[in-house]
C-alpha cells in the first residue's frame, strides 16, 4: 500500500512539472504571455503622447510602383514579421500586437494588447513609430527598447529594413 502511495506522488509530481514546464515554454521561447489587457487607451492620453509632434500622414503619401521583383523581396522579408503580426484592421492579435497604421502613433499604444514594461516606457518616453524609429528598432530591438519580448534577431542590412517598412506602410495603407 505504502508504494502505491509513493508511485502515485511520484506521478504527480512528474505531472506537475511537466504542466509547469509546458506553461513557461511559450513565454521561454517566444515571449508569449498568456493574458490580454482589455483597455483602450484615451483620446486625450494619446493626444498628449503625440503633443508637439509634426509627422506626415504616412498613408497619404502614394507610393511608387515596383516591380514584381522588389514586390517578392518585401514579401519575404516582411514573412517573419506577419507569423506574430497582423495587418489588417480589426484583426486580433497574435505574439505581438495589430500593427494596423501603426506609422505615426506612438508605441505600445495599441489597444487590448499586454506590452512589455520596455513598450510602455518607450510610449511614455516618447517612442514614434516613423521609418526611422522603425528602421533603428529593427536594427537593434533590444537596445532601442530594453525590455522587450520580441525574439528576433538584428536586421543588419539596411535594404532588407527599408523593404520591410515598405511592406507595412503598404499594407496598412
Amino acid at each position: 500500500m505504502n508504494v502505491s502511495r509513493t508511485r502515485h506522488s511520484l506521478h504527480a509530481g512528474i505531472l506537475l512539472t511537466l504542466l509547469a514546464v509546458a506553461l513557461y515554454l511559450p513565454y521561454a521561447v517566444f515571449g508569449v504571455i498568456p493574458i490580454t489587457r482589455q483597455y483602450e487607451l484615451s483620446a486625450e492620453h494619446r493626444a498628449r503622447l503625440l503633443e508637439g509632434v509634426e509627422l506626415p500622414d504616412y498613408y497619404a503619401i502614394t507610393p511608387y510602383p515596383v516591380s514584381p521583383e522588389e514586390e517578392a523581396l518585401r514579401q519575404r522579408d516582411f514573412l517573419w514579421c506577419s507569423f506574430c503580426h497582423t495587418l489588417k484592421a480589426g484583426e486580433k492579435h497574435r505574439v505581438g500586437p495589430n500593427l494596423h497604421r501603426i506609422m505615426g502613433q506612438p508605441a505600445g499604444i495599441v489597444n487590448n494588447f499586454a506590452y512589455s514594461g520596455g513598450f510602455l516606457a518607450a510610449r511614455d518616453n516618447g517612442v514614434i513609430w516613423t521609418p526611422e524609429t522603425l528602421d533603428s528598432f529593427l536594427l537593434d530591438p533590444h537596445n532601442y527598447v530594453p525590455g522587450n519580448r520580441m525574439r528576433f534577431k538584428p536586421i543588419t542590412d539596411p535594404e532588407q529594413r527599408q523593404r520591410i517598412i515598405a511592406k507595412l506602410i503598404e499594407t496598412t495603407r
